[in-house]
């Protein structure tokens, strides 16, 4: 069951992605993220669930309460220390989310709340 999660998630990823790029214009920069996540996939089909877990897990509350206001008012600097690139990405893409309408938002955010779920799972099965 655990590899069936893992490939659950890292499909699901990537679904999240095209979603994003649908919503974005010019999402050149998504379409190089989704690029390199296939490679990581490549490399360690485990890698993409486990990097969510250790950055989203601080998150869980919000997460599961589907609370996109917060991740939209949230500063990430602290997230994604000495990382310009990154902290730059987060910022334009926060503001971009920001200008969407609700129903989009929702859907973002459904997507991250799947996500969560996921390797929460995953993780749950391992301990089993």
């Amino acid at each position: 069951m655990p590899q069936t999660l893992v490939t659950l998630f890292n499909g699901h990823i990537l679904e999240f992605i095209d979603d994003l790029c649908n919503i974005i214009e010019n999402s050149e920069e998504l379409l190089n993220i989704k690029s390199k996540i296939k490679k990581v996939i490549l490399i360690s089909s485990t890698k993409p669930i486990k990097l969510w877990k250790d950055s989203c897990s601080k998150y869980d509350i919000e997460i599961e309460n589907k609370n996109y206001n917060f991740f939209l008012q949230k500063s990430y600097i602290q997230d994604v220390k000495n990382d310009n690139f990154l902290f730059t990405l987060f910022e334009k893409y926060k503001l971009q989310f920001s200008k969407e309408k609700k129903e989009n938002k929702e859907k973002i955010m459904q997507f991250i709340y799947n996500l969560h779920k996921i390797s929460k799972m995953y993780y749950m099965s391992k301990t089993n």
